[in-house]
């Protein structure tokens, strides 16, 4: 299974996902700055692996994914 290419024009502010080999015009915005808070806390921490060992982070990070494409509407 290929893995995204994940990047962030402005120091992790802001993250894109793209297949690799894929157009940067391609690329799906991920995470959004919510303030100083949620985005220190966020920062650093790997979210694919710890969805992977801990079933109740993979369950609200797929909610999360849900709400965030409702907002955009």
């Amino acid at each position: 299974m290929e893995k995204h290419i994940y990047e962030s024009p402005d120091g992790g502010l802001t993250v894109y996902k793209r297949w690799p080999g894929q157009s940067i015009k391609q690329r799906v915005q991920i995470q959004f700055d919510f303030g100083d808070g949620w985005s220190e806390f966020l920062h650093g921490k790997n979210w694919d692996t710890m969805a992977e060992e801990f079933p109740a982070i993979k369950e609200k990070l797929e909610e999360l994914k849900v709400i965030v494409e409702l907002c955009k509407k």
